[in-house]
């Protein structure tokens, strides 16, 4: 009788801690993985997108609308780079607390580049024409000034004080108001920064420890390994771009802007654009002629990208190709992957402009 009663208080007990467990819902893998960095143990953390899904065209599986129902955090990257889960968030999250991290404070968002806004603005009129009611908001690129940030700059990290951030979880739905902010003003491609990311990292203890609380201690002991490791992602890239800044090389897809300005590796032109939409034949004649111009030898492409892009700017060139996941499917399962991927990326990058 005393065992029996033992084991149904165990499962009762067992049963309790799993109710209890913070579930979080996360959209693209660097994210999931900063949030399971700081969380740990004390939560189950859900990424929707896995290696080879594109954030710009994702559609919600069954499965994942189930997660978004019962989330207790949603916390994504936002609607400028994973516009397929605004409307879900609302209709499916209605009871989890939202941060999506491109409206949080902290750090300084990098506006698109100016052929974006030329390119873009081409294929707008195009759509204008052939989809009249069909707008394009979260690319309406009106003049948008940006300090460029100082990647380098973690001096004051370790200190925390992230109150700048409690109007965000006062606000369970801060993403409601998403339509009042201009979603195309700027590159969403942020997490390729270790500044971001520790600006990133604040804000997410924050939310996790005030979810729970009781974990708080546990939460903060993780938040201080995962700044130490994006610490050292940020010095083992520098190393490795160290001895090739100055050499030119073309991305195929603009998704590099706050590495490159992370790094001071500035690419010499992308093939398309932030949203990795199709470039203009104008666009393709006017990259492969910069190859050629310039003699660039170096070629980044990614998973988002068509090759095809690729081989139509580098026909007949002597060039090095290689090809980058900007969201790090390589390094799935990788609790480091968001610090990882930027090591990853530095040090491709070094040997393509080594030779």
């Amino acid at each position: 009788m005393y065992i029996r009663a033992a084991a149904l208080l165990s499962v009762i007990t067992t049963s309790a801690a799993q109710a209890e467990t913070l579930k979080i819902v996360t959209d693209i893998l660097p994210v999931g993985s900063l949030v399971q960095s700081i969380a740990g143990d004390t939560a189950e953390v859900t990424t929707l997108l896995q290696p080879g899904d594109n954030p710009h065209n994702f559609a919600l599986r069954p499965s994942d609308a189930r997660f978004l129902a019962e989330a207790d955090l949603v916390i994504w990257t936002g609607e400028a780079l994973s516009p397929f889960l605004a409307d879900p968030i609302d209709t499916l999250a209605a009871s989890a607390t939202v941060i999506e991290l491109l409206e949080t404070e902290g750090w300084t968002p990098i506006a698109w580049r100016e052929e974006s806004h030329d390119d873009h603005d081409e294929h707008e009129e195009h759509d204008e024409h052939d989809h009249d009611a069909h707008a394009h908001e979260e690319h309406d690129h009106d003049a948008h000034e940006a300090e460029e940030h100082d990647a380098h700059d973690h001096d004051e990290h370790d200190e925390h004080d992230h109150d700048d951030h409690d109007e965000h979880e006062e606000d369970e739905h801060g993403h409601e108001d998403h339509d009042e902010h201009d979603h195309g003003d700027f590159d969403p491609h942020a997490w390729l920064s270790p500044a971001v990311l520790t600006a990133w990292a604040g804000t997410i203890q924050t939310a996790i420890s005030t979810a729970s609380p009781d974990m708080e201690t546990e939460i903060a002991q993780n938040a201080i390994q995962t700044l130490a490791d994006i610490d050292y992602a940020n010095e083992a890239a520098l190393n490795a771009l160290a001895d090739v800044r100055g050499i030119p090389f073309v991305v195929s897809h603009d998704a590099l802007g706050y590495f490159e300005s992370a790094f001071d590796v500035p690419s010499a032109g992308r093939i398309a654009l932030s949203d990795a939409s199709a470039p203009s034949a104008a666009r393709l004649t006017e990259i492969k002629e910069e190859i050629e111009h310039e003699g660039i030898e170096c070629i980044v492409s990614d998973s988002q990208s068509s090759p095809e892009w690729v081989t139509v700017v580098t026909e007949g060139a002597d060039v090095r190709i290689i090809t980058i996941d900007p969201l790090g499917g390589q390094l799935a399962g990788s609790p480091k992957l968001a610090s990882e991927s930027i090591v990853q990326i530095a040090t491709a990058l070094a040997d393509c402009l080594k030779g």
